[in-house]
Parts: C-alpha cells; sequence; structure tokens
C-alpha cells in the first residue's frame, strides 16, 4: 500500500472512529439518531444526524439538554483520540465551538471558568470511550462505517445490542 493510500485509510479511520462517538454516545443518551455517515460533504468529513425536541421552558431541562449536547458532541472527538492517540480540535471544530458558547452561556464572561467547564467534558467523554463496553460499541459502528459508509438508527441500535 502506498503512503498516501495508507493516510487516506488511516483518515478514514479517524472520522469513522469520531462519528462512532457521537452516535454512540447520542443512543446511550436518549438522544434520538437519525443516521451516521463518514461520506464527506463540502463542510465536513462526516456526520451523525439526530434529532432534537422542542426547547422547553424549564430552565432545569434545558441545562440538562446542553449538558447532554456537550457530551455528545466532545464523545466524537474523544473516540477518535483514543484511536489515534491525539486530540485533533482542527477536524473537530465546530463541536468544540458548539461546547465553546455552552461555556460561555453557563459560566458567563470569566475565561477560566469557561475553560474549566469545557475541561469537565472533554475529561467525562475521554474517561467514557474508556470504558471496554463502549468502546468495543464505538469499535464495532466504525468498522460498520467503514464498510457502508452510512448507518441507519436502527443499524446502529444493532449494534450496541451485539456488543453489550
Amino acid at each position: 500500500m502506498s503512503k498516501r493510500a495508507e493516510a487516506k485509510l488511516r483518515k478514514s479511520q479517524r472520522v469513522a472512529h469520531h462519528e462512532a462517538g457521537h452516535a454512540v454516545a447520542a443512543m446511550q443518551s436518549g438522544v434520538r439518531l437519525e443516521s451516521v455517515t463518514i461520506k464527506p460533504s463540502d463542510e465536513t468529513n462526516g456526520a451523525a444526524f439526530v434529532r432534537r425536541g422542542r426547547i422547553p421552558k424549564d430552565p432545569r431541562r434545558l441545562l440538562e439538554i446542553a449538558k447532554t449536547d456537550c457530551f455528545i458532541r466532545l464523545a466524537g472527538p474523544a473516540a477518535e483520540r483514543r484511536f489515534s492517540g491525539r486530540w485533533d480540535w482542527m477536524g473537530a471544530g465546530h463541536d468544540l465551538e458548539c461546547v465553546s458558547g455552552f461555556a460561555r452561556e453557563i459560566a458567563g464572561p470569566d475565561v477560566r471558568e469557561q475553560a474549566k467547564f469545557k475541561d469537565f467534558f472533554v475529561r467525562w467523554a475521554g474517561h467514557w470511550v474508556a470504558i471496554p463496553e463502549v468502546w468495543q460499541t464505538i469499535e464495532a459502528v466504525a468498522e460498520a462505517l467503514l464498510e457502508r459508509e452510512t448507518l441507519t438508527a436502527s443499524e446502529v441500535k444493532e449494534l450496541l445490542m451485539v456488543a453489550s
């Protein structure tokens, strides 16, 4: 295999793990996953499509949704890091941008408090992907993505049940 083909395969594997991390986190958090793909678009290398319900009026419920969203967004980069051994914040720019927005909303203008908020979720996602059963499921979803490029929610759910 040429170095170029090897680099392309490695990138596909990283993207598959990243998107698998999002998909498994969404499913395990009870967020409705529609599909997950590693087909590149003009803006991304892949995507996990989730459907969010209505925005609740109760601020406590809104905070829970924001925390779940932060976790799902950072589960992708955490899975990619576990696979590749490094964080790719350039590739996960949109994920980090959304988490940074939540951090500003919750922590206010204090940059140190915002950093603590983001760090908490980065560590949480990192610990979560290290759970053997979770990692096994992420690996199964990533492998299926490399084979088929796109998975429906039912296909991911089936892999979750098999891996559990």
